[in-house]
């Protein structure tokens, strides 16, 4: 509800964060009961992320098959019809425990939800997979707050503006390319975290300048218990490499360095 005074007032001292509460004898209880029920320290909570980068092959390029991944007698959320199943839970695991998986059709099935630890999630991958570890921070976060994580290069390049005698002024600026991470967290009344992910990937395309990029994001939101996983994959880029291997000296030599290289 609400309370008013005909002659009251309240006014707050922004350097001691102190309020100046005026009011009669009989009201002040209830004021003072009012702010005690307001003013509480807010809710915490430490979210660990790990970005990871992953080459995928033919049995990857759809997102994270836990199948492929594991030898063990018990399998991770996803199989081979993860469209329609919502994934299982490991009867007798050494290292993860009751995990399950589901997915969403926002991000066309490169998402789940898993229980145990990122450390055994990170090793399972690890030994199907070539990974590289782009960051791996800790945030402590206010409830209801964001959080900004980035792993991230900077493309420089070069930029001209004409001064005032007539002339060119020649000047550096920059180009974030990499991972990027908005993460907003929520504590619910029953103790679930509301969680919002917006991630984002950007990679140079081409040599121009300033530099073009490609862009890709994906955004979701959904409620966890306290120690869940969330996997999120399909910000994919592919890379075309050449690598020739030849005879120093032979090499060079047209036609014949063509029977000493192999690519």
């Amino acid at each position: 509800g609400s309370m008013s005074s005909e002659y009251g007032s309240i006014s707050i001292d922004t350097k001691s964060n102190s309020l100046i509460v005026c009011d009669t004898k009989d009201n002040l209880p209830k004021i003072l009961a009012a702010i005690r029920r307001a003013d509480k320290n807010p809710e915490q909570i430490m979210i660990e992320v790990v970005i990871l980068d992953v080459q995928l092959d033919d049995d990857t390029e759809i997102g994270i098959n836990w199948d492929i991944l594991s030898d063990e007698t018990y399998d991770i959320g996803y199989r081979q019809n993860f469209t329609t199943r919502l994934g299982s839970t490991i009867e007798s695991a050494a290292n993860i425990a009751n995990a399950t998986a589901f997915n969403t059709t926002g991000l066309a099935g490169n998402f789940s939800v898993i229980s145990g630890t990122i450390r055994n999630v990170v090793h399972l991958i690890q030994q199907k997979r070539e990974i590289e570890i782009l960051a791996s921070p800790r945030v402590m976060m206010v409830s209801g707050q964001s959080a900004i994580i980035e792993a991230v290069d900077e493309i420089p390049y070069q930029e001209e503006s004409s001064t005032a005698a007539g002339g060119l002024l020649t000047y550096t600026e920059f180009k974030l390319v990499g991972v990027k991470l908005q993460v907003s967290a929520t504590l619910t009344d029953g103790n679930d975290i509301l969680l919002t992910v917006d991630a984002e990937q950007s990679v140079q395309v081409g040599t121009t300048t300033p530099p073009r990029v490609d862009t890709r994001k994906a955004k979701t939101s959904l409620l966890l218990r306290d120690g869940q996983i969330v996997v999120l994959g399909g910000l994919r880029r592919q890379e075309k490499t050449k690598e020739v291997d030849q005879i120093p000296i032979l090499g060079d030599i047209p036609l014949l360095g063509l029977l000493f290289k192999s690519t």
